[in-house]
């Protein structure tokens, strides 16, 4: 009915700063979700929203913040939040609250899944023999110059034959181009001799008559 992700958040040192995780509420089904969140120790944490409701194959994000916490290595934290949730009642009142739903609802229709806090005692940081490996590598591509792989190594292969199908087309057409235009000419000559023809006969029968 309601996917959690993710199932462990984990906080790291110092503690002494708010530091904010996003978890996201997917809702698999065609029914509208109801959700609360609730922790036992809520007064170390701000959960915006802590209720609400999800629509069918849509999700949620929930913003939980951690405020300054007076941390101690040795200590066992437990800390652990509750998310519950059901699918909306078909038939509910206008204005009625989610909290007043999960108050009125029967237990077997209201599901849970936990959602666990891991506390690190220290802070996450980066190795410096990646950053200085990293660096060197940057260096080594800068003063070498970048050796950029083709993404298409069979490529030039590939268009070989589409040029070669290209320059035979492109003859082909400049062939019938060429002809075109030698008919062109040879119709012009020859209706040019039937005019002048005609225009000779039609002289020569008109001096006929006048004498």
């Amino acid at each position: 009915m309601l996917c959690v992700s993710p199932q462990v958040l984990t906080f790291y040192a110092p503690y002494d700063r708010s530091q904010r995780r996003i978890v996201t509420l997917l809702n698999p089904t065609n029914r509208q979700v109801l959700f609360k969140i609730k922790s036992k120790v809520w007064r170390h944490y701000t959960v915006i929203p802590n209720t609400g409701k999800i629509e069918p194959y849509t999700f949620i994000e929930v913003s939980i913040s951690l405020k300054d916490l007076d941390f101690h290595e040795d200590l066992d934290y437990n800390h652990l939040f509750s998310i519950h949730f059901m699918y909306a009642p078909r038939h509910h009142l206008n204005g009625q609250t989610i909290q007043s739903i999960f108050r009125e609802a029967s237990r077997s229709n209201v599901s849970t899944k936990r959602l666990s806090v891991h506390l690190e005692a220290k802070p996450l940081l980066l190795a410096n023999s990646s950053l200085d490996s990293l660096s060197r590598k940057v260096k080594i591509n800068i003063e070498g110059g970048l050796h950029l792989r083709a993404l298409c190594p069979d490529c030039p292969k590939m268009l070989a034959p589409q040029e070669q199908k290209k320059t035979k087309r492109n003859g082909l057409i400049s062939k019938l181009v060429i002809i075109g235009s030698l008919v062109a000419v040879v119709f012009t000559a020859y209706m040019q001799r039937v005019q002048m023809y005609d225009m000779l006969t039609d002289n020569f029968y008109s001096d006929k008559e006048v004498l």
